[in-house]
């Protein structure tokens, strides 16, 4: 909040999920991360009605919540200060009716190994392997610090 206090056109509003205190039409973007799964169905509905009538018709809704299938059955895990986790699926219904264009992402932690391009001293082709065929092409950034 203090990092971006400054900004003119970013405003941070604590307010109670059901009763937003902001004019229909009048937000651009709504973040809620991790918020929903603590209130009940009746209050989760009140909650995107109420996200639906601040936005702007062409606001942008940024919202997470975990879902019940990996965060609670898979790992036989309870969560006390969860009332109300969703399946994937609830989650979508409960969106749908106030926002037909949906984007979805899935957040897992996780160890990665992964194999990329690079580029070795000074040279500015890469080669890549795919398949049983080579690909050569120029990449976009050049790391010169390696050695």
């Amino acid at each position: 909040r203090a990092t971006y206090a400054t900004v003119p056109n970013c405003t941070y509003v604590c307010a109670s999920a059901t009763a937003l205190p902001m004019a229909d039409n009048s937000v651009d973007v709504v973040v809620s991360f991790e918020t929903i799964e603590h209130v009940d169905a009746a209050a989760q509905l009140q909650f995107m009605a109420e996200i639906a009538r601040v936005l702007k018709p062409d606001g942008l809704l940024i919202m997470s919540s975990p879902n019940k299938a990996e965060y609670t059955d898979k790992r036989h895990f309870d969560n006390t200060f969860h009332v109300r986790e969703m399946y994937a699926q609830e989650f979508a219904d409960l969106l749908t009716p106030h926002f037909a264009h949906q984007f979805w992402l899935g957040q897992k932690n996780q160890f990665v190994s992964k194999i990329e391009p690079i580029v070795l001293q000074n040279t500015l082709k890469t080669t890549v392997i795919r398949a049983s065929s080579a690909i050569t092409f120029r990449p976009k950034t050049i790391f010169s610090n390696l050695n």
